[in-house]
């Protein structure tokens, strides 16, 4: 700021001088005709010293604007570098987030660190795509200065961007990992599910094979047979319900980043989601002759 303030007063008194400079040379071209002949020669001495001052003026300028745009190069360096450094420390904190859920997996305490790590990833994208679009738009203003600070400023941030590459392939590494990860996760919670609706589709089918061997109870008990049959059957299509839903989420979500981890979720989300359409199938069947049972006792 000090800079810019002397380079403003430097700037103001060199436009002032040249201006009553100018003023000089309207008087003196005056005057010269005013004294006719006589008089030409001293004028003529005059007008070359307020000549010759003007050049050191104009070039007094010119030294001025090379040494503001050098400046000016200095300032979007230092800005440029400030940008690709914190793109570079968002990239170590998202590994040492990353470091930090590898070490949660063995205790199977990942989940709370695994949404610190997508925040993380998240924070490390947006530095990255910053830093990015402030040197894209530096390049445009180095355009505009003179050969010399456009040329220190060019190779300046091209080194830049070289730094910011490796941080691009290294947040790339690091997504894949993250997203290779998410989807281990993502299908060890879907079998899970799948695994809560089998047996509550166990209990069902359990539940049905008692209004067969009960066939001969009398009318209570077997309305009694038929309540627990029912409460199951809606218990077990409850949780149908909720594996479905669940499973269609996670094939959106993976048909969303398409990729090797991706693919191979899919193929096992579709053999779970066919265990979900055969469960639904059994609890047709279940209800059907749970169906029969109620209408000849109850």
């Amino acid at each position: 700021e000090e800079s810019g303030d002397i380079h403003t007063e430097a700037e103001a008194g060199l436009t002032e001088s040249q201006a009553a400079a100018k003023e000089i040379m309207r008087y003196l071209a005056t005057h010269a005709v005013a004294r006719g002949s006589a008089g030409r020669p001293e004028v003529g001495k005059l007008q070359a010293q307020v000549k010759a001052a003007e050049e050191k003026l104009a070039g007094a300028r010119v030294k001025l604007s090379e040494r503001q745009q050098k400046l000016e190069v200095k300032k979007i360096i230092e800005d440029a570098e400030a940008k690709v450094t914190d793109a570079e420390k968002a990239l170590e904190a998202s590994a040492a987030a990353e470091a930090a859920v590898v070490k949660a997996e063995q205790e199977e305490e990942a989940a709370p660190l695994s949404e610190a790590l997508g925040k993380a990833i998240q924070d490390a994208s947006a530095a990255v795509a910053t830093s990015r679009t402030f040197v894209t738009m530096k390049r445009l203003v180095l355009k505009r200065l003179a050969e010399g600070p456009a040329a220190e400023g060019n190779e300046a941030l091209t080194r830049l961007q070289e730094r910011q590459e490796k941080v691009v392939k290294q947040l790339q590494e690091l997504k894949a990992s993250a997203y290779k990860r998410r989807c281990a996760s993502s299908k060890k919670e879907a079998e899970a599910k799948v695994k809560e609706m089998q047996a509550e589709l166990a209990k069902a089918k359990e539940a049905i094979a008692e209004l067969a061997v009960g066939g001969e109870e009398q009318s209570d008990a077997m309305k009694s047979t038929c309540a627990k049959a029912s409460e199951a059957i809606a218990a077990a299509r409850k949780i149908v319900g909720e594996a479905g839903a669940m499973l269609e989420q996670k094939q959106k979500e993976a048909r969303s980043h398409p990729s090797v981890d991706s693919a191979a979720m899919l193929g096992d989300l579709a053999k779970l989601a066919a265990e979900v359409q055969s469960a639904r199938a059994e609890l047709t069947t279940a209800q059907g002759a749970l169906k029969e049972q109620e209408q000849q006792f109850v």
